[in-house]
């Protein structure tokens, strides 16, 4: 994933994995996105990632099969699997 400057048309990468990020939310104060990654390898095995828009550190926060993410309105993640 990426972030795009539009005043400057500059792109920064967000994340180093080469694997499927997808379903970026950011957070209400726009300091980090959390978004789903496949980066076990396994189609079915999703993970919910947040990264911190400064440093690009991210942090998972669950994985499970066909994993489902939660960004609240205070800015918290969840990971869930459906029943």
């Amino acid at each position: 994933m990426t972030t795009l400057e539009l005043e400057t048309a500059a792109t920064r990468a967000l994340t180093t994995h080469t694997d499927s990020n997808f379903a970026p939310r950011f957070s209400p104060d726009r300091d980090s996105i959390a978004h789903s990654s496949d980066r076990t390898w396994e189609v079915e095995i999703r993970e919910l990632v947040v990264v911190d828009l400064e440093t690009r550190e991210s942090e998972t926060l669950g994985n499970g099969p066909h994993a489902e993410m939660d960004v609240a309105s205070d800015g918290s993640a969840r990971c869930s699997t459906p029943s």
